[in-house]
């Protein structure tokens, strides 16, 4: 967002005070509305003047809170899919959005920010924001937009490795500590963390595809095989992955082949299939 009476521009990072930051500055401007996600690259493209000259600032979250918060807002402010996730545990619901290509996991926090803004910690915003906002002459208390009516449920050991997978730079980017002993996860849970650390790696494709990046993915790909944790797996991808090959002509394309790969597995094992709700 570009604030002109306040020179200041605000990247938005998803589910990290954003929306209550856009009204302290005086609401999104109608033509900024597209823009509301735009990352720091994309910003200082359209705006390199105010880029130059403006102040930059983005509110960053623990990437486990940022996941689970969006988990809410998803289940209450979906269009299409909100209605029908009254049964869905909420667990269930945040391994599949994590598994998959939406706001949350194309908008991580590493992603979108260029590297020389001012960082404020959505953890410490009682503290910091009436500094910032004296400093800036924007109102000293923080409007509340978006916040979730009730404390989220307790989920199981393996959510935070599966958000660490997901967005390993933000936890190391951010100052936030990675989980640690993954080695004691169950093997069911540590085969959900491989899968996890291969959808995230599909969603970080390059857009603009090439013979290096495929020879890249196929590389990649490799690697991750080897590093499944249960010869058995081993042997099962290998069958799967013969009835059906990598798709390397793009990376969408890609994308593509994990999710029906997934797919594959779960038929496999007689497990649900992924993303039952959206059926």
């Amino acid at each position: 967002m570009i604030a002109h009476p306040y020179h200041l521009i605000f990247i938005h990072v998803p589910k990290c005070a954003g929306m209550s930051v856009e009204e302290a500055l005086g609401g999104l401007p109608r033509g900024q509305r597209n823009e509301q996600h735009a990352t720091a690259s994309e910003l200082s493209e359209r705006y390199p003047e105010e880029w130059e000259a403006y102040h930059r600032f983005a509110i960053v979250r623990h990437p486990v809170a940022r996941c689970r918060s969006f988990t809410a807002f998803y289940r209450r402010f979906d269009p299409l899919w909100r209605r029908h996730l009254g049964e869905i545990e909420d667990e269930l619901l945040l391994r599949d959005l994590l598994f998959s290509s939406n706001m949350l996991t194309r908008f991580s926090a590493h992603r979108m920010l260029s590297g020389d803004e001012e960082i404020l910690k959505f953890e410490e915003l009682n503290q910091a924001w009436p500094v910032f906002a004296a400093e800036h002459g924007l109102p000293r208390v923080l409007p509340q937009r978006n916040r979730s009516p009730s404390s989220p449920p307790p989920m199981s050991p393996v959510v935070p490795h599966l958000v660490a997978a997901i967005f390993p730079e933000d936890f190391d980017r951010f100052g936030y500590p990675r989980p640690e002993r993954a080695e004691e996860l169950s093997l069911a849970d540590r085969g959900t963390l491989c899968w996890a650390e291969l959808h995230a790696w599909a969603v970080r494709l390059p857009a603009r595809w090439s013979v290096d990046a495929a020879r890249a993915a196929e590389a990649w790909l490799a690697d991750w095989r080897a590093r499944l944790p249960d010869p058995g797996w081993i042997a099962r991808y290998d069958d799967l992955v013969t009835a059906r090959p990598p798709d390397l002509t793009g990376d969408q394309a890609v994308k593509v082949w994990v999710e029906e790969l997934h797919e594959d597995v779960n038929r496999a094992l007689g497990k649900r299939l992924w993303q039952p709700w959206q059926a």
